[in-house]
């Protein structure tokens, strides 16, 4: 008797804590902030439980905020990123083509780090768009709902560090992100047919990789407490190297000197570290 008694408790008691359970979780809705940090922090696990909680978090952004909202532009760019990177590309142009369309609804200069984010969302799409080592099938279309190619890869990407730029929040990394991003996007335009074939254009694109290095630098110099100068001083002996064997002895003692004060200011931090 005994025994029944404590099934049935066992039972009943179960169905009651389930049905609690149930009320419960139907009361409890998850925000869209949660959902977008649950997405975030599991990107790039390869996880596809990534896919559920981004679907949601774009479901979400659209019912608590609305279907033109700032929130919602930031889920679709890390839906295309995790799509992307979960092997499933072929539905990320529709992602980046809607927060395009809701970002231009926007007043003008507002959001500089989001537009900067989704001008560089759409900058490396070229990737997937370039038809030189793509071959091209019917289930491949997709490819080619972006239609770009290195100039309008290079316009978004100028658009991007503008944006960056003006964004008084951006940090430095950010900020040397999208500087290299804009560094590699003039270095491909040198590969293609057109441009090795023009000394004009060649020209161009090599004084604009010059310019934006001398930015790069600059941010990097100005940020006292970034921990990443040595690679600076790395790099300007590399560039010092290429100067002096192209014959320009004038900027590859500029770029040796300039290494030299930076490798003398971190042994100098070194020391005084060692000393407290």
């Amino acid at each position: 008797m005994l025994r029944i008694v404590v099934k049935r408790f066992i039972i009943y008691g179960g169905i009651f804590s389930a049905i609690n359970f149930s009320a419960w979780s139907a009361e409890y809705t998850p925000s869209w902030s949660q959902r977008q940090q649950q997405s975030a922090a599991c990107f790039m696990t390869g996880d596809e439980t990534c896919m559920t909680f981004i679907d949601d978090a774009v479901r979400l952004a659209s019912q608590q905020y609305g279907k033109r909202s700032i929130q919602l532009v930031r889920s679709l760019l890390l839906q295309s990123d995790i799509y992307q990177w979960l092997g499933k590309p072929e539905l990320t142009p529709q992602m980046l083509l809607r927060a395009r369309a809701i970002m231009k609804t926007f007043p003008a200069d507002t959001y500089p780090g989001d537009r900067a984010d989704m001008f560089e969302h759409l900058a490396a799409f070229n990737v997937y768009s370039d038809d030189r080592y793509i071959e091209y099938s019917p289930t491949e279309q997709w490819r080619y709902e972006i239609k770009v190619d290195y100039r309008q890869q290079i316009a978004w990407q100028e658009q991007a560090l503008t944006w960056r730029l003006k964004d008084k929040k951006a940090s430095t990394e950010a900020l040397v992100y999208t500087l290299n991003r804009m560094r590699d996007a003039y270095s491909d335009a040198l590969e293609e047919r057109d441009v090795e074939c023009d000394s004009a254009r060649k020209a161009y694109y090599l004084a604009k990789i010059d310019a934006t290095e001398r930015q790069w630098l600059s941010v990097i110099l100005r940020d006292k407490t970034w921990d990443n100068r040595e690679r600076v001083a790395s790099f300007l002996q590399q560039k010092a190297d290429i100067a002096y064997n192209a014959g320009h002895i004038s900027e590859a003692i500029n770029a040796l000197s300039q290494a030299l004060k930076i490798e003398q200011n971190a042994l100098w931090r070194r020391i005084r570290r060692n000393d407290g």
